[in-house]
């Protein structure tokens, strides 16, 4: 489902924190290109280092420490496809909702154009899960059918009608 897109994964600071990691890794299992951005307090129950190495990217925590571009958050806002939210505290919620952007995270979420916020990271990961295997069994399915409409037992063998 996510194969190949670009996925921001947003982490906040909630002792759910920890469950980002099984979340990002089920991503880049999935296909995904994933980026990591982190509050300073979710970095209180994961450590970056642990999301940069699932992601395979460096992890946001600072707008203004060593970054290339100077509009960097608008970049990874472009960038992004899908931008998920996990946990999304209440904290990060009011941010959101009132247009509060006054850290790397929600100065990122504030220039995207859309963005998912997920409190159970379980059911998000159930949902992931399900879509992927939906899709392959659809696949599947078209596979099948044309496969039965090239093979020769479901061709016509009725003769062609002559015309005068």
């Amino acid at each position: 489902m996510f194969n190949e897109k670009n996925v921001l994964v947003v982490v906040t600071g909630s002792v759910a924190a920890y469950k980002a990691a099984s979340f990002v890794r089920l991503l880049v299992k999935d296909g995904a290109n994933v980026r990591v951005a982190m509050t300073q307090s979710a970095q209180e129950f994961i450590t970056s280092k642990t999301l940069a190495i699932l992601s395979g990217h460096d992890v946001l925590t600072n707008l203004f420490a060593g970054h290339t571009t100077e509009v960097v958050h608008i970049d990874w806002a472009k960038w992004a496809a899908f931008i998920f939210v996990v946990p999304a505290t209440a904290n990060m919620i009011g941010k959101l909702a009132n247009g509060i952007a006054d850290d790397a995270v929600s100065v990122v979420i504030d220039g995207a154009t859309l963005y998912i916020p997920f409190t159970d990271l379980v059911d998000l990961a159930q949902e992931i899960e399900r879509l992927s295997k939906e899709e392959k069994r659809l696949t599947g399915e078209i596979a099948r059918a044309n496969g039965m409409l090239h093979n020769e037992k479901f061709i016509s063998k009725a003769p062609a009608a002559k015309v005068e």
